[in-house]
């Protein structure tokens, strides 16, 4: 029987059939072992968070913010707009869908009353000189909610003397009938099912030498309940639109930077989860959007922990690794850094 080694003789045995692939990899299953048993550890152990991704300029549905410097092409960090992604909305939570409409694409609006401040930026809009009422009437965005999950809405604007108001309406009949944010749940004439919905933002001030109320960008999400692994929804407390990771100990030190000033920092934090597909259904296995991307160069992914004594903290992800060396990818690493208070990562909706 000839050597498998070059001049090591018979001695070194190793595995004798023709084909050692057909068998670590067709007949005993090797890499779908390992990734099931995996999940089944993040099943059992892992610890629930949300995930948050920064779009890029590929996203889907993305406008160019109005804070990037006409001279650096930076953006600006702490913008609600972007987040210093350069981008609207600036940051996708993982598992759920969001609608936005930004003073950003105002060109497509219909205003009344009011304008698009370009002195500024981000630019807002603002209330016209003189007047004390306008209305910033958008465009339509589809919508598709086929469980009734309910929507969050969150507005950012400026309110800038006593008496700034800002008042968020929305139609799903293209402006026929006008409804308070407070009925987008309503199972009869809220955002079931599917179809269009725009937005009339009302500005007010009390006088019209008041400063004026200001508004940069609405946002509604909701989470993608149609799409969650069914699976997951045995495990106690855990969320649709969550995912399950598992890190190292919080081990925290504090330290006194001349630039930076106090610190309070974790040391050796890494954690890993599984390939994004085992949370969302309609990801397709071992494609480039179940992974965590982190290669461009604005800010960072990163997870808010949502249970026990750390609930509420928020660690960017650096440092990503893939495993995929049976030829599937079984899992994904990282790097985490505590976010201190005050950084733009606690701005993020």
């Amino acid at each position: 029987m000839a050597s498998k080694l070059r001049g090591a003789g018979g001695a070194v045995t190793g595995y004798w059939g023709n084909n050692p692939y057909r068998r670590i990899i067709d007949a005993e299953r090797t890499p779908q072992k390992i990734r099931v048993l995996l999940q089944d550890k993040l099943r059992g152990l892992g610890k629930l968070a949300w995930l948050y991704l920064p779009v890029t300029s590929t996203t889907s549905g993305v406008v160019a913010c109005t804070c990037v410097r006409d001279s650096t092409q930076q953006a600006d960090q702490p913008c609600f707009t972007c987040y210093g992604t350069h981008y609207a909305p600036g940051y996708l939570r993982f598992g759920s869908t969001t609608l936005f409409w930004a003073s950003a694409e105002a060109a497509g609006f219909t205003l009344a009353g009011c304008a698009l401040d370009t002195t500024i930026k981000p630019n807002r809009v603002l209330l016209n000189t003189g007047a004390t009422t306008g209305t910033i009437t958008t465009t339509d965005k589809a919508f598709s909610n086929p469980d009734a999950v309910a929507w969050a809405l969150n507005t950012d604007e400026m309110l800038r003397a006593t008496g700034n108001t800002v008042v968020v309406q929305f139609s799903i009949d293209a402006g026929t009938n006008w409804r308070a944010s407070s009925d987008i749940n309503n199972a009869i004439v809220g955002l079931v099912g599917t179809g269009n919905v725009r937005l009339r933002i009302t500005l007010t001030r009390s006088a019209a030498a008041d400063k004026s109320s200001a508004w940069e960008i609405t946002r509604l999400r909701r989470v993608r309940d149609e799409h969650v692994n069914r699976m997951l929804l045995k495990r106690p407390s855990y969320l649709a639109g969550q995912i399950l990771l598992l890190r190292t100990w919080a081990i925290e030190q504090v330290g006194l930077d001349a630039g930076a000033g106090r610190q309070v920092g974790q040391m050796a934090d890494r954690g890993w989860t599984a390939p994004l597909d085992f949370f969302d259904t309609s990801l397709t296995m071992d494609t480039p959007s179940v992974k965590i991307d982190d290669r461009d160069p604005g800010p960072h992914p990163f997870y808010e922990i949502a249970y026990g004594i750390h609930s509420g903290d928020r660690y960017a992800i650096t440092g990503l690794s893939f495993n995929e060396q049976f030829g599937l990818f079984t899992h994904q690493s990282w790097g985490d850094r505590l976010v201190q208070r005050g950084e733009s990562y606690h701005l993020v909706y």
